[in-house]
């Protein structure tokens, strides 16, 4: 039973995650629909005083579908990107293995953002904030 409540808590809270990967309190997000692929790498990080350095090799490697981009009013500088990983097995292996710890991830080669996992994630959502500039680079 116990396990049961956890689970339900969990799922709240990826639910949670999700709806609001577009939504911000008191502001609306312009999407821009793009349904574009593109190559997304997951690396640990060893953080050595205030430097990070990539480990090698990758942790998981895959081409995910990029359906829309959302853009907040309060923030013009930057995109949200949500995809989904299809190998939902290896990145909540991956997230539960990092917990409380940086990881890297690149789009097309390039690293992009360096989170600290803050939980196991099952259903495979994933979303990284671009600036203008690597938005142009990566989808126009």
């Amino acid at each position: 039973m116990k396990a049961r409540t956890y689970l339900d808590v969990f799922v709240v809270c990826i639910a949670t995650m999700v709806l609001t990967a577009c939504a911000k309190t008191g502001t609306s997000a312009a999407k821009s629909d793009v349904d574009m692929s593109i190559d997304v790498a997951i690396y640990s990080l060893s953080e050595t005083d205030s430097a990070q350095t990539s480990v090698y090799p990758c942790l998981m490697e895959e081409r995910v579908t990029v359906q829309s981009l959302c853009r907040y009013a309060d923030d013009d500088n930057s995109v949200t990107v949500p995809f989904y990983f299809s190998d939902k097995k290896r990145y909540e292996e991956i997230t539960r293995q990092h917990i409380g710890k940086r990881i890297a991830i690149s789009i097309n080669g390039q690293i992009v953002s360096t989170p600290v996992v803050q939980m196991a994630i099952e259903n495979g959502a994933c979303s990284v904030v671009l600036d203008d500039s690597q938005l142009a680079t990566f989808f126009y």
